[in-house]
């Protein structure tokens, strides 16, 4: 009997099941051997363009961004419309620093797909990272309309105001993801900064309080919580807290930290 299977539909077949197979290994968190699965895939089929962006997103899981990046773009030669790619690419530019570089494949993405929630979300923290504040305000208010429960876009736009000196309209932010019961230690002390920015340390110490209660070893608590108290001139518990942020900074190697706390410990006392 003659065989009439085709042997371009069995290979198209067999490059989406190890694509399948590689995007399961992906969501267990078995990177290495999902990577190895889309190599399979890209072999017998090296226009798949899904398996070039999902390989991309597993070697940025392993932080390989510059071979993401690699791959993201291979994804966007097949498929110039591909929003997904533009937006993890933009991912791994900013995991690597270049956060200007990013804002253009987001902007990419949203121009693809106008309601891509995670697309505004990451081009307002590129924002944020070079200072352009009103612009990144406006990529989270985005992000909060597709989707009203997310929390990375109101933590982001609360630290955008914050940096604007829109003390209030911080709090507010701050307090949404309070309510939602998501980040809360760093919620606490970022609600702690703007009030205690506003001029009223004592309901700051409050936040710092709750902070430090959630997460006993929390650098960024204790110092602005030193902060707060020496405004209101108690000294030497003031000086505990900041030393206590000094030891956490010195353990955790953060020397640009370290440095910032050892000049306001200068402060103390004079």
């Amino acid at each position: 009997m003659q065989n009439t299977q085709n042997p371009f539909v069995e290979t198209a077949v067999s490059a989406e099941a190890h694509l399948h197979k590689g995007d399961t290994l992906f969501d267990q968190g078995s990177y290495e051997a999902a990577i190895s699965e889309y190599n399979e895939a890209l072999e017998l089929n090296p226009n798949l363009a899904e398996a070039y962006h999902n390989r991309g997103r597993a070697k940025g899981s392993l932080k390989q961004h510059f071979d993401a990046i690699s791959d993201f773009d291979k994804a966007i030669q097949i498929n110039q419309e591909f929003a997904k790619a533009y937006c993890n690419r933009g991912i791994a530019k900013a995991a690597l620093g270049h956060f200007k570089d990013a804002i253009p494949d987001f902007s990419e993405a949203i121009r693809i797909d106008q309601n891509f929630q995670i697309a505004y979300d990451y081009r307002g923290r590129a924002k944020n990272k070079i200072k352009d504040y009103e612009a990144a305000i406006s990529d989270f208010d985005e992000a909060i309309r597709i989707d009203s429960e997310c929390a990375s876009a109101y933590g982001n736009r609360g630290l955008a105001k914050l940096n604007l000196e829109r003390y209030f309209d911080a709090i507010s932010d701050f307090d949404e993801l309070i309510r939602m019961g998501v980040y809360l230690s760093i919620s606490y002390c970022n609600r702690g900064i703007a009030k205690r920015d506003l001029g009223h340390p004592e309901d700051a110490i409050s936040d710092f309080d709750e902070a430090i209660r959630i997460d006993s070893g929390y650098t960024h608590a204790y110092y602005n919580r030193g902060k707060a108290q020496i405004m209101l001139d108690r000294t030497t518990e003031g000086e505990q807290d900041l030393q206590k942020a000094l030891n956490l900074a010195e353990d955790a190697g953060n020397e640009g930290f370290k440095n910032q706390i050892l000049e306001e410990l200068s402060k103390v006392g004079k």
